[in-house]
């Protein structure tokens, strides 16, 4: 888990950050202007600075100010999270995985690692089968790491973080089987 991200959200001016791709106007306690994520002539992009959010009534893009840094810079949240902390001089947070028991085929099979395709080819080619549940598990690392990291906190961000850990835990579980196969 980034415990930075609440400083890291604190921190970033959404002002700043959407001033630097659209030109924005200020409208009372907003600013509107043309949406940086589509094509429009009328301004439908807003700009909270109370809440360091954005806005498109256009196109529907939302987020929060770390939200926009990340697609400014064409980063993951992930990504971007480091990246600030290294700007900002924060100390990473330290992330445990959790342990598991070593994966049989069942397992990967309950968690839909395995195409229906591939499963003639486990047998077959355990290499094959590895590199592709890694890959899997790779996208789900980041699908619920991205989620954790930009979701609110309570109950929805401890979900996507405890998910991560399982993830991370299979990854490590499945890459100490490849070492001691080697």
């Amino acid at each position: 888990m980034h415990s930075n991200i609440p400083e890291i959200k604190e921190r970033l001016d959404i002002v700043e950050l959407a001033g630097r791709v659209t030109r924005l106007r200020r409208s009372g306690k907003s600013y509107s202007g043309l949406c940086p994520f589509h094509s429009e002539r009328t301004p439908s992009f807003h700009v909270y600075p109370e809440s360091n959010r954005y806005i498109c009534y256009g196109c529907g893009a939302k987020g929060s100010a770390l939200d926009f840094y990340a697609w400014l810079h064409d980063l993951t949240i992930g990504e971007a999270v480091r990246r600030l902390e290294e700007e900002f001089g924060l100390k990473r947070a330290a992330f445990r995985p959790l342990r598991q028991p070593p994966l049989t085929k069942e397992d990967y099979e309950r968690i839909g690692l395995v195409p229906r395709a591939m499963k003639e080819l486990y047998n077959e080619d355990e290499a094959m089968h590895d590199h592709i549940a890694l890959g899997k598990i790779e996208e789900q690392i980041e699908k619920w790491s991205s989620m954790a990291e930009s979701a609110p906190e309570g109950a929805v961000r401890e979900a996507a973080m405890e998910n991560c850990r399982y993830f991370i835990s299979l990854r490590e579980t499945l890459l100490r089987g490849r070492e001691g196969a080697a």
